[in-house]
């Protein structure tokens, strides 16, 4: 699993996982959202060498349409 970590203005800690569901989903989440509708930077040649702890492959997620939409609707949960 990849993770990373960051916390808010209200120290509210937030952990992100990738998982695969066939190897089922981590015990221990609060919430779980699925988020296979964002775009997969594996299908861009350029991307799927890198990690996904790599700026470059994370701004090509969450600057996307889908990805900013996303953090949009999640930001006031």
């Amino acid at each position: 699993m990849d993770s990373q970590s960051a916390a808010s203005k209200e120290n509210v800690r937030i952990l992100l996982f990738s998982f695969g569901f066939k190897h089922g989903v981590p015990v221990d989440a609060n919430l779980l959202f699925d988020v296979r509708f964002l775009p997969n930077p594996y299908w861009q040649e350029d991307l799927r060498p890198k990690s996904g702890l790599q700026e470059e492959v994370s701004s090509y997620v969450v600057g996307s349409d889908q990805g900013r939409d996303f953090l949009e609707l999640l930001e006031p949960l």
